[in-house]
């Protein structure tokens, strides 16, 4: 309700709910537009290839995800999935991390035996080795490989 002091303070007419709601969508719209033409552009992706891979002992392999950039050396991640079974997602995950530069394998562990994790990381930290991997780079987990993206700020 308006009292004397604030009815004299007005000027000009009368705004309806209608047009008010119509202003501040189209302000919504707009301060959207221009935030997303302030982001960053994203980086150039390159093309990846991947497989499926069995790796170790024949009686007892394990086994993988390898997904890497069509061409040239990268530095190697190992990761593990997700889940019980691997899934799409574990995959979706590996080709983002492939297209920004990395040779990625996901290690599909059959069994949930925390002794063999040693071992599964020991065989493939020596497959990826004699893959098209840049061993001055290093082979790392996928963390690592964010933080040599974006390094992270100290503020």
């Amino acid at each position: 309700m308006a009292n004397r002091s604030t009815s004299r303070r007005r000027t000009g007419t009368t705004v309806s709910r209608r047009q008010f709601g119509a202003t501040a969508g189209i302000a919504v719209i707009g301060t959207g537009i221009l935030g997303m033409a302030l982001l960053d552009k994203p980086r150039g992706t390159l093309a990846t290839v991947g497989q499926p891979v069995s790796m170790g002992d024949p009686a007892n392999p394990t086994m993988g995800y390898f997904v890497r950039p069509q061409s040239g050396k990268h530095p190697g991640v190992v990761s593990w999935r997700s889940g019980d079974t691997m899934t799409e997602a574990d995959r979706d995950e590996a080709r983002e991390l492939a297209a920004k530069g990395y040779a990625v394998l996901v290690i599909d562990r059959s069994s949930g035996d925390a002794r063999s994790v040693p071992n599964d990381a020991r065989v493939a930290t020596w497959w990826l080795k004699h893959q098209q991997v840049n061993m001055k780079a290093g082979i790392g987990t996928p963390k690592w490989a964010l933080n040599r993206l974006e390094p992270v700020r100290r503020v």
